[in-house]
Formats: structure tokens, sequence, C-alpha cells
């Protein structure tokens, strides 16, 4: 049994094959456009993302995990008295933070972390 090919057919085969070049052509010039960034050197921390972002009063000297870029070498502080931190760890790629708090003298309130 043989099947006839319509022009309909080859439209949509036409197509199909111009939106997988166009898709084609299109990551290509994306990944080179992207290798020919310049590579950034280790600049000013900047945290993306705090986990967890808030917590009980009575919450006994909480852990922090930051998520950002260039935190190698960062110092961390916090923007209130009271609150201080008691050591921080940051990962190799410096993308990860681990911020343990002492904030037993604290009262409730909303502060922010210091990171340069």
């Amino acid at each position: 049994m043989k099947t006839k090919v319509t022009s309909r057919h080859l439209r949509v085969l036409f197509l199909l094959v111009l939106v997988w070049f166009c898709a084609g052509f299109c990551l290509a010039a994306r990944t080179r456009a992207k290798a020919r960034q310049p590579v950034k050197k280790a600049g000013v921390p900047v945290v993306q993302q705090v986990q967890p972002p808030n917590w009980w009063s009575n919450f006994p000297d909480p852990m922090l995990l930051l998520h950002g870029i260039n935190l190698t070498g960062a110092h961390i502080t916090s923007s209130v008295a009271g609150i201080s931190v008691r050591d921080a760890k940051i990962s190799d790629n410096g993308h990860w933070a681990f911020v343990w708090l002492d904030i037993q003298s604290a009262p409730p309130q909303h502060f922010a972390l210091l990171v340069r």
C-alpha cells in the first residue's frame, strides 16, 4: 500500500525542518555569545537567597544558609546589637555560606546580615 505525498505533507515537513534549523542556530549563537564573555574575577559578594528566611523568636541560635556569588573571603556581620555571627563556613566555589548566629540576648525583630 503506497501513501500519496501531498503538498500539505511537504509544507509541514518543511516547517518542521525550518523550526529545527532555527532552534539549532539560536542555541549555537547563544553558546558562542556566552563563550565570548570575559571571565569575571571575584568581586563584590552578592547574596541571592537566605534559608530559612525567618524563624520563631524562641528558636535556639539558628544556622542560616546563604546562596550567592563571590562569597569566598566575605566577612559576615549582623546589623543590630544583640545578634552576632558565631561562625561562618563558605563553600570552595563561593556560592554557599553556612552562618551560625548567636541570638540569645536579642528580642524578636527584623535585621540584616552585612556581607562584605
